[in-house]
């Protein structure tokens, strides 16, 4: 490409680099040779005659000189050749001039004229090309130029700094070899070289420095063409990316590790939209309910939910997303079958940098296996709870017969005598009124009393009601009284009067005091140089929380062995017991929510201690 050819280039606003960029050389010879060069061309032009336009080749004299002087000593040299043009058509012409000669003359000193311009023209586009490729040499990107086969025509300092290889090893060789570039398509799916497909491209490749270490470069390509559109160079600018792509690799790395975490997690992940619309993210536990991510995206959030739930729970839902807040719930989604499962869900909120919610985050946890096992393990507490009523029952055989017939024989007497206060003359109406008033009281006794009865037999889900503690343990004495009296013990009763009532399901508390009642009378049987005293209280214990039911005895109290396995499954003290009242006793009274703890006393005997959250205040 010829320095003109450039200068049009540049002109029509391509970039344009040389192929061997034009410098100014320093060698005595260009000087030498162009004095040579215009001291023969004089001696010919004066002292030959015929010699034709012999000063026309002042003009090479001129080219030479743009080899090592600037645009000002081109045009001295141009005066000079001009000046000793016109001496040698002086010296040999005049006085006689002929019209020859001038002719002559006037061309050579035309021909100067004109290449002075031209060479003026092309040191200016030189210059530019000169600052240009200064330019590209001061810039850390690698720069280097290639032509239509490949070879390199310039390599720039960026270039020399990044592969390691200096310019004079570097041009002249072909790039993709230089390089070790590899041209299959790389693993971000472009390709090292795409000649002639377009004006310019981009990719990241994977090249080899001069001592051997691989670097991964953002290459560059832009096409340079010719006049006729063929491509002729190609210029490459590459930047070292080497620790952005490792520090990316470690960014990939970690967030595969993430995202494996996440799908490992066993609870259901999910995200949506501020308004709770469109599912935007879920995590893979969410196939173990048969979804995938393609069809949580077809289905909105709404429709997961079981409609009962829905109506149940929208409004909790919806206040707490109006206020932003974090909410849990306990709600039933469905599976891709079409089954509902019990889920506990939780949900936050992500806020901007303004505070508005931008997507909400949720982590569910699918309950619906521990829920049956759980509603399962519920059944099977209750019917060991019922079997042990029945139990408690049948060892309270005589004390219930003596309660019933107690009452029924009182109905009997009271009748008899009201027959005999109507056969007196007159009869005597107001003992007979007695006496029938009597009979209804004794007989509602005895209904209580089958009533009690009725309900400890009976098999029913619990039923949590207000339950007045005191009247609890009325009534359950009264079932075990005759047992209290035929051991021989003292009842001893301190109730607080004042105690609040407590959300409970009275049969199985009423349970858990007998059982903890005869559990204190057969502990004394062997009691015999002392009183054997049965002491219950009821309090607060200074704690308006709670309330406490104390059963105190004076039995031989309770060892070590034994207490650490006093409330475990089947295992009993006495020959006979089943060892499942105080087991049952310590999952109802934790079914309420309290607890239940045995202690030794300070004197004999030991304190069974049940203490229960008051959940209804002492007005209600």
């Amino acid at each position: 490409m010829s320095m003109l050819e450039l200068g049009k280039a540049k002109s029509r606003g391509r970039w344009e680099l040389p192929v061997e960029v034009p410098i100014q050389h320093t060698s005595p010879i260009y000087p030498l040779g162009s004095v040579l060069l215009a001291a023969t061309i004089f001696v010919f032009d004066t002292f030959v005659p015929e010699g034709g336009a012999i000063a026309v080749l002042y003009v090479l004299v001129v080219i030479l000189s743009a080899q090592f002087l600037d645009r000002l000593g081109v045009l001295v040299v141009a005066a000079a050749c001009i000046i000793l043009t016109l001496t040698s058509f002086m010296v040999g012409h005049l006085p006689a001039i002929e019209t020859d000669a001038v002719i002559r003359c006037g061309v050579s000193v035309s021909a100067i004229v004109l290449t002075t311009s031209v060479v003026l023209k092309n040191l200016a586009v030189t210059s530019g090309l000169k600052r240009q490729a200064a330019l590209l040499a001061l810039t850390h990107d690698a720069i280097y130029v290639t032509d239509s086969e490949g070879r390199i025509t310039y390599w720039n300092r960026g270039a020399e700094a990044l592969y390691g290889w200096p310019a004079v090893e570097a041009i002249g060789c072909i790039a993709v070899d230089l390089l070790k570039t590899d041209s299959t398509p790389d693993n971000r799916g472009r390709s090292a070289s795409r000649p002639g497909q377009a004006d310019s491209w981009e990719a990241e490749l994977v090249r080899v420095k001069k001592d051997g270490t691989p670097v991964i470069v953002a290459n560059r390509w832009s096409l340079q063409r010719n006049v006729r559109g063929e491509p002729v160079a190609i210029m490459e600018t590459s930047n070292d990316i080497t620790l952005q792509e490792q520090a990316n690799e470690q960014l990939r790395a970690r967030e595969e590790e993430l995202r494996r975490v996440v799908d490992t997690i066993p609870a259901l992940l999910w995200s949506t939209g501020p308004d709770l619309g469109s599912v935007i993210y879920v995590n893979e536990r969410w196939s173990d309910m048969g979804w995938s991510m393609e069809k949580l995206r077809a289905t909105k959030w709404g429709e997961l939910v079981h409609p009962d739930d829905q109506a149940s729970d929208g409004e909790k839902v919806r206040r707490f997303r109006a206020a932003g807040k974090p909410y849990e719930i306990m709600t039933r989604l469905k599976s891709a079958s079409g089954e509902y499962r019990r889920t506990f869900l939780r949900s936050a909120p992500l806020h901007d940098e303004n505070g508005k919610i931008i997507r909400w985050y949720g982590v569910a946890s699918d309950i619906e296996d521990s829920r049956r096992i759980e509603d399962a393990l519920h059944r099977a507490q209750a019917e060991l709870s019922h079997m042990a009523r029945i139990t408690t029952l049948g060892e309270l055989t005589a004390s219930i017969a003596h309660e019933v017939n107690q009452p029924l024989a009182a109905v009997v007497t009271n009748g008899e005598a009201g027959l005999r206060w109507m056969s007196r003359t007159p009869p005597n109406l107001e003992a007979v009124h007695n006496s029938l008033q009597k009979m209804i009281a004794n007989a509602r006794r005895a209904s209580d009393v089958i009533a009690r009865l009725r309900a400890l037999a009976s098999r029913s889900e619990p039923e949590y009601t207000p339950v007045d503690l005191n009247a609890l343990l009325d009534e359950s004495l009264l079932l075990v009284q005759r047992e209290i009296r035929s051991h021989q013990v003292k009842l001893q009763l301190v109730l607080d009067r004042a105690l609040p009532r407590i959300i409970g399901d009275r049969i199985q508390l009423q349970q858990v005091v007998i059982n903890l009642v005869m559990n204190a009378v057969q502990a004394m049987e062997a009691v015999e140089e002392r009183t054997r005293i049965l002491r219950i209280e009821t309090s607060r214990e200074g704690c308006p929380e709670h309330v406490v039911i104390d059963v105190i005895d004076s039995g031989s109290g309770i060892d070590d062995a034994t207490m650490s396995k006093l409330f475990t499954a089947f295992y009993s003290t006495k020959k006979t017991g089943m060892g499942m009242g105080l087991s049952i006793s310590r999952s109802i009274v934790e079914a309420h929510l309290g607890r239940i703890i045995a202690t030794r006393n300070d004197g004999p005997g030991a304190t069974f201690t049940i203490r229960l959250p008051v959940t209804v205040q002492e007005n209600a």
